[in-house]
């Protein structure tokens, strides 16, 4: 009685924090709303009667082939202290993704106890299918390239935290719980369970309304939501602490992912905090607000049709001819991620600023990417959808903006190396880099600055000059494009294979660099008259604004214009 108690002051203590609303705002005292129990099927409905048929025919090949239970119970153990040990909240942020529909507007919400998970949403009730996924592993139903999560396996990652888990959903109700799956299989004669208890292979059919009498927390998510998993914790271990370092680190940017969800509430009763993510969309542009702040994102993506080779390597559970390949990038600064994603972040880096996203060939808990044929091609379709995509993050202000989140030219895993090589392969064959004018052109194609210019540069000012000069050639480079790190990623895109450097030459190498000589008497050759004498005046101020280490008077050229109309060298002028 003491402990039910404690339940329900906690209980209460959570409703005057979050409010009753599943949608995750978050308000204060505001009363438990009722739920409409003629929503809500009870035991003896077709789920209900589903469930009793299963748990009879699991009990029955139990009897006749005992070793299943040992497998199954090893299973379960296996993925809950595995790869899936502190992914609990994941996995069910996954299926709840996959559950939603097509609304556009779904929500999640998640409440963390002392002794007590609850994680609710909006997403479809459980149907039959979903229901053999639970009781069973390996058998989702979910075979679309856009499907997230692995119901039958993320689910039972919950058996790490929890030995009583409840699952309500308007369709029907039922409890998975050691103690009385113990019981019901040391029922079957001649077995011996001495060896481990399979937890989610027998459900118990639940009653909502009556579990709601004692739990106005529960009572209150029922009102709201169309599916409630209440789990009851581990007590005296890290049960706790595990799922609260889980809600303090949840990845916000999820939402960008999956336009089938837009709000995520988190709760941590115990500390009193509640976090709401969110995200709503404004002329092309996504917001997400998350922790007190709010970020701006582009989303680029493209469905790529795999080839024979890739659908031979595709997961198993993967039938889709298809993979949608997603990059997002912040475009507000406040974010500088370079990722793998596969719906939630990997251990891999991208090298690639943003996020790159798509149902990736991984290990089983997801968090690594497999070297194979599969990744390899979605990989080349990623490079394709960044150098077709990046060129929108130009500004008019600065049209070399776009350079900041090219990959630097340095090798990271096979895949991330593989990724860059290909996006500087593929953009230098398009139209990239500004020109003087803003303009984007093909790299080989634009009038780079001396090398010893851009190596030894202190400022950009006599770029800029240069630049700023009416004289200047349409094909000059942007003064922009030189600026920090940007000028070794336009050399990468001007020479993506390193030809020039091994002294080949050929389609392809590259546009050369000039000499000083050279770039500079591009403001005043062919000049005569008035136009003559403002680009000599052009071109001494450049060559004034130069760096003291490459400015000596043999490397200026013939930019001084004399009252005899011809162009010499500095130490051939009498000032």
């Amino acid at each position: 009685m003491a402990n039910r108690v404690k339940r329900n002051r906690q209980r209460e203590r959570a409703q005057r924090v979050t409010g009753s609303s599943v949608t995750g705002t978050v308000v204060a005292d505001v009363a438990p709303r009722e739920p409409d129990w003629s929503q809500w099927v009870g035991p003896d409905g077709e789920l209900g009667r589903e469930i009793l048929q299963q748990n009879e025919n699991r009990l029955w090949t139990y009897a006749k082939m005992p070793n299943d239970i040992i497998a199954h119970a090893n299973r379960e153990r296996a993925i809950a202290f595995g790869g899936y040990a502190e992914r609990q909240l994941v996995e069910l942020t996954q299926n709840s993704a996959d559950a939603m529909g097509g609304a556009g507007n779904g929500s999640i919400w998640v409440g963390l106890m002392d002794d007590c998970l609850y994680f609710a949403d909006s997403g479809e009730p459980v149907s039959i299918e979903g229901l053999a996924s639970l009781l069973n592993t390996d058998l989702s139903p979910k075979r679309g390239s856009d499907d997230i999560g692995r119901f039958g396996l993320g689910f039972k990652s919950l058996l790490r935290v929890s030995d009583s888990i409840d699952f309500f959903s308007r369709t029907g109700s039922f409890r998975f719980d050691r103690g009385w799956a113990r019981r019901k299989i040391q029922e079957v004669p001649s077995v011996n369970n001495g060896t481990g208890t399979p937890v989610m292979r027998l459900a118990d059919p639940l009653d909502p309304e009556v579990e709601g009498r004692d739990d106005t927390y529960l009572r209150s998510l029922l009102a709201g939501a169309n599916n409630v998993i209440r789990a009851n914790l581990h007590l005296g271990g890290d049960a706790y602490e595990n799922l609260s370092r889980q809600i303090r680190m949840f990845p916000a940017e999820f939402l960008l992912l999956v336009d089938r969800v837009r709000q995520i509430s988190l709760v941590e009763v115990s500390h009193g905090t509640a976090e709401v993510f969110s995200v709503n969309t404004s002329e092309g542009v996504l917001k997400l607000t998350a922790r007190g702040a709010a970020s701006s994102w582009l989303r680029f993506e493209k469905n790529h049709q795999l080839t024979s080779r890739a659908l031979e390597d595709r997961a198993h559970d993967d039938e889709s001819d298809e993979a949608k390949i997603t990059w997002l990038v912040p475009i507000d600064g406040a974010v500088s991620s370079r990722e793998f994603w596969a719906f939630f972040p990997t251990r891999d880096g991208s090298l690639i600023t943003g996020i790159m996203n798509a149902r990736w060939k991984t290990n089983d808990n997801r968090l690594n990417l497999l070297e194979s044929n599969f990744n390899f091609e979605l990989i080349e379709s990623a490079a394709e959808l960044v150098a077709t995509s990046i060129c929108e993050l130009s500004k008019a202000n600065d049209p070399a903006a776009h350079l900041d989140v090219l990959p630097p030219p340095e090798d990271g895993t096979e895949l991330a190396s593989r990724l860059r090589k290909g996006i500087y392969s593929n953009m230098h064959r398009g139209e990239c880099v500004p020109d003087i004018s803003g303009k984007l052109r093909r790299p080989d194609t634009v009038l780079y600055p001396p090398l010893d210019l851009v190596q030894n540069r202190s400022d950009n000012s006599a770029l800029q000059v240069w630049s700023a000069s009416r004289f200047a050639p349409d094909n000059g480079l942007h003064p922009l494009a030189v600026e920090g790190d940007r000028w070794v990623r336009v050399e990468q895109l001007n020479d993506p294979e390193g030809r020039r450097s091994r002294r080949t030459s050929g389609p392809g190498s590259g546009a050369e660099h000039p000499t000083l000589p050279e770039w500079i008497s591009h403001l005043t050759r062919g000049r005569s008259g008035s136009d003559a004498v403002e680009a000599s005046r052009d071109a001494i101020q450049v060559a004034a604004r130069l760096p003291e280490a490459v400015r000596t008077s043999d490397k200026l050229g013939q930019i001084f214009f004399t009252q005899a109309e011809e162009w010499r060298m500095l130490d051939e002028v009498f000032l």
